[in-house]
């Protein structure tokens, strides 16, 4: 409906222009509107208006199905034509995702499995560069750290650390002597063969400081057989 048709409207009565728009609803509707005389000529403009608007309708979609029959087969032909070089880049991408996802899979199996145990019954955690020392160590051993490892470990690194050993020492000497467990015990008696070699070495240091003296004497003849 356009605006410049409802100008009739100022020459209706409110009765008249009731009956005109009831018409228009009926006539939307498929109904035949049962008119006065003024109604019948206030309508037709009206009528006429929506007749030629169906048509313009009518002929806008049909312009439209055309249009869309012979985009779609464009599109027929152009995909045809294209289809060698489709499967192409699908092959590609296809041979790329397996490389990408053979990547990911070597990354997830490379992963410290620090990230996956939980440590937190450890009286503390090493310094970085100790920690990956010894999963390293363990690794090259074929001993792989699993959380029952770290459960049992716990114990004995508790009492270490209690016993005045630093977490850096326990997981350290582990790594220097290759342990797979770790035992205060252990740590202990490395630690008394430690003393037990530098009071040899000494000892040893001590003879021959002792010797070195004695024949110093002899050259100056200030040796006493009674020394």
């Amino acid at each position: 409906m356009h605006i410049d048709s409802l100008d009739i409207l100022d020459d209706l009565t409110d009765q008249q222009v009731s009956e005109l728009f009831r018409a228009i609803k009926s006539y939307q509707n498929g109904d035949a509107p049962n008119l006065s005389p003024m109604g019948k000529i206030a309508f037709s403009p009206f009528k006429n208006q929506f007749v030629r608007d169906d048509e313009k309708y009518l002929e806008t979609c049909h312009k439209r199905a055309l249009a869309g029959s012979l985009g779609g087969k464009q599109k027929v032909a152009n995909a045809s034509k294209s289809k060698e070089e489709l499967e192409k880049v699908a092959n590609l991408a296809d041979s790329d995702s397996k490389k990408d996802s053979k990547k990911d899979s070597k990354k997830e199996k490379t992963k410290p499995m620090i990230n996956a145990l939980d440590y937190s019954y450890w009286p503390s955690m090493p310094d970085k560069q100790v920690m990956d020392d010894w999963l390293a160590m363990r690794k090259r051993l074929k001993a792989p750290v699993s959380q029952t490892v770290i459960n049992r470990l716990s114990k004995e690194l508790i009492k270490a650390v209690q016993a005045g050993y630093s977490m850096n020492d326990c997981i350290g000497e582990a790594v220097t002597r290759n342990w797979k467990g770790f035992k205060l015990e252990w740590m202990q008696n490395s630690a008394s063969q430690k003393t037990s070699g530098a009071d040899k070495r000494d000892d040893i240091m001590a003879f021959v400081h002792g010797s070195s003296k004695k024949e110093e004497k002899v050259i100056n003849g200030e040796f006493n057989e009674t020394e």
